[in-house]
């Protein structure tokens, strides 16, 4: 019996309408995205046995809050991805079974990487809109926004660590290549994944036909 009882199971905002028409004995529109979950609030299906869907969450930038950037994120089992249009922060990736509290960010783990390339590609599939395009919205501007800040404030954070390298470096094209066990493996071993070489050298002169 159902009642009083409790689960974990993961629900979406989108598993609500076919939710509520399972249990009115409707059959769910083919164009709804969601599932029901009434076998999971019944008790017919485990809560271990329950195959949540991923859940995607997104926020697009606007004028009147300028210091939230676009935000993305998916979770799928207990794997967290969180992205961030544009260049604000770096990626972030959690197992929720090990880390609940979201303290220990995998997203340069090799052991995830994997996992990683995987809900890229998934969250940005899921963000598609109902035509199946990727487009992203933008709202009218009708005043300055949220710009104002203390003038004894702390000012604006650093770059992290991990952007700030030498320049003119062999590996200088990496960064914009998709990651992949090929390039991991490449940079595990001390490697360049595609090797441009050192601008002003003999050996780069030479590729662009340029004579001593």
């Amino acid at each position: 019996m159902w009642v009083r009882a409790s689960n974990t199971g993961r629900i979406r905002n989108l598993d609500y309408a076919p939710t509520f028409l399972d249990l009115a004995g409707v059959e769910k529109p083919a164009q709804f995205e969601g599932v029901s979950a009434w076998p999971l609030i019944t008790g017919k299906v485990a809560d271990k046995d329950w195959k949540a869907p991923d859940f995607t969450y997104e926020y697009y930038w606007e004028w009147a809050y300028p210091m939230t950037p676009g935000t993305f994120a998916i979770q799928r089992d207990n794997l967290k991805y969180i992205q961030y249009y544009g260049v604000y922060d770096t990626d972030e990736l959690y197992d929720l079974a090990r880390d609940p509290d979201e303290m220990h960010n995998l997203i340069d783990d090799p052991a995830y990487l994997q996992a990683k390339v995987d809900l890229r590609k998934a969250l940005y599939q899921q963000l598609a809109n109902r035509d199946g395009r990727h487009a992203i919205p933008y709202g009218e501007r009708n005043a300055i926004g949220s710009v104002r800040r203390n003038r004894a404030g702390t000012g604006a954070a650093p770059f992290p660590d991990s952007w700030l390298v030498e320049p003119n470096r062999v590996d200088r094209k990496d960064n914009v290549l998709p990651d992949s066990v090929a390039k991991q493996r490449a940079h595990d071993e001390g490697k360049a994944f595609v090797r441009f070489p050192v601008l002003g050298s003999p050996e780069a002169n030479a590729n662009a036909g340029i004579k001593d």
